[in-house]
Parts: C-alpha cells; sequence; structure tokens
C-alpha cells in the first residue's frame, strides 16, 4: 500500500496530485473561514441558507481534489464552524440534537456529491485528451490519464 492510499480511500486521481494534504486542507479551511463570514451576514433566521454557503464549500472542494480524505476533512471542519458560529454564534460547540444529525447527514452527502462530480470531470478530461489524439489534450489532462493508468508517466 503506497502512502497516497488509506484504507477504501483513495488519493491522487486528480491532476493537483502533488498538493500534500495538510496545503489542500489548509486551502479548503481558508475557503470555509470566508464562507462562514459571509454566512454571518444572513439573518439568524434562516439557518439553512447559512449553512448552505458552507455546504457549497465542500462540494466544491470534492470537484476540486477528486481526494476523499481532504474532501471528508474539509465536511469535518465545516460542521465544526457551523456549529460553533451559525448555529450558536458565540463561538462555543454544543450538541443541537436533530439539527446536529441533519446537517452532519448534508456535510456528507455534499461532500459525496462532490468526490463523484470530480470523477465525472476527470472522465470527461480523459476523453477529450483521448479524442484530441493519443493523450495529447492538455497537460493536466495527460497528468489524469497517466494517474488512472498508474504507470506514472505523463503522456
Amino acid at each position: 500500500m503506497s502512502h497516497s492510499s488509506v484504507g477504501p480511500f483513495r488519493r491522487g486521481s486528480c491532476p493537483v496530485e502533488g498538493t500534500p494534504l495538510g496545503i489542500a486542507v489548509a486551502a479548503s479551511t481558508v475557503l470555509l473561514v470566508g464562507a462562514t463570514v459571509a454566512a454571518k451576514v444572513i439573518p439568524e433566521r434562516y439557518l439553512v441558507m447559512r449553512c448552505a454557503v458552507l455546504l457549497v464549500v465542500v462540494v466544491l472542494a470534492g470537484i476540486g481534489t477528486c481526494d476523499a480524505v481532504q474532501t471528508l476533512v474539509t465536511a469535518g471542519v465545516a460542521f465544526l464552524l457551523a456549529n460553533a458560529f451559525l448555529e450558536n454564534g458565540q463561538a462555543v460547540l454544543s450538541c443541537h440534537g436533530v439539527q446536529d444529525c441533519f446537517l452532519i447527514l448534508g456535510l456528507l452527502i455534499c461532500a459525496g456529491l462532490g468526490l463523484v462530480l470530480g470523477e465525472i470531470r476527470l472522465w470527461l478530461r480523459h476523453r477529450r485528451a483521448a479524442a484530441e489524439g493519443n493523450g495529447r489534450g492538455s497537460a493536466s489532462a495527460r497528468m489524469a490519464l497517466a494517474e488512472r493508468r498508474g504507470d506514472g508517466r505523463c503522456g
């Protein structure tokens, strides 16, 4: 087992495979903090819309990296930020019962959706590279194709 695979999760199917997990999580966290600040502008009575802003960032993280570990860590950070700043408003983590269960379920669904959409994006990129003549498409498409083949070659 290589260092880039963790159990049933696989890492590195996207062209941005060279990005270390910590840097990808840090970038997602910066986006989540910005989204949390933006969501605070929405009135408190629209809690679902406030949390939807964070859900969109989780989907985008999955699409952008196709990395299950990074996307799940991003979803976990999104839960903590939503619980502490959007549900409570006073930076205190607390249990909200069913409300938290729905938030966790929504985050997991969005993480899965992002990963599926990211894989579809890679598949389309792979098809485009193949249609342009034996992988002579863009450099990122060739990298994705090489990663799919597992041979480490780009081209």
